[in-house]
C-alpha cells in the first residue's frame, strides 16, 4: 500500500521539484569549490542547503497525498487497510453522526499541521521563504 500511495504523489512531487531544480544556480558550487571545499562539502552544504526547502516541500506534499488519499486505499486495499479517510467517509456518509465526523476530521487535519509547524521551524534564519 505504501509503494502504490507513493508512486500516486510521485507526478505532484517530481513537478515541485523539478521547478525548484530550473532555478537551482550551479554557480554557488563553483565559489565553493574555488574556495576549497570537497565534493562531498559541495553536496552536502552547497546543494543540500539550496534545495532544502523544495525537499521539505515535496516531502510535505507527499505526505498529505499519502496521508488523505481515499479512492486508492479502498480500490488497492480491498477495504482491508483501515485508515482515517476511510472512517471519516464512512462516518460522515451515515445519518446521526455528526460528533464523530467532527472528531474524525480534527483528527485528519491535526498531524499535517503539526508537520507544516515542524517544518516552518527548521527553516533556516536569515532567508525569505521561496
Amino acid at each position: 500500500m505504501l509503494i502504490v500511495l507513493t508512486v500516486t504523489a510521485l507526478p505532484y512531487t517530481t513537478y515541485m521539484f523539478l521547478t525548484a531544480l530550473a532555478s537551482y544556480d550551479h554557480r554557488f558550487e563553483a565559489v565553493a569549490r574555488t574556495l576549497g571545499a570537497s565534493p562531498a562539502q559541495v553536496v552536502g552544504k552547497v546543494r543540500l542547503g539550496l534545495l532544502a526547502p523544495a525537499i521539505a516541500r515535496a516531502g510535505f506534499l507527499a505526505f498529505l497525498v499519502g496521508w488523505s488519499d481515499y479512492i486508492t486505499t479502498v480500490l488497492i486495499g480491498g477495504g482491508q487497510f483501515v485508515t482515517l479517510p476511510i472512517l471519516l467517509g464512512s462516518a460522515a456518509s451515515s445519518t446521526g453522526g455528526e460528533q464523530l465526523t467532527a472528531a474524525l476530521s480534527l483528527a485528519m487535519i491535526a498531524p499535517p499541521v503539526v508537520l507544516l509547524i515542524l517544518l516552518a521551524r527548521h527553516r533556516p534564519r536569515g532567508r525569505t521563504p521561496s
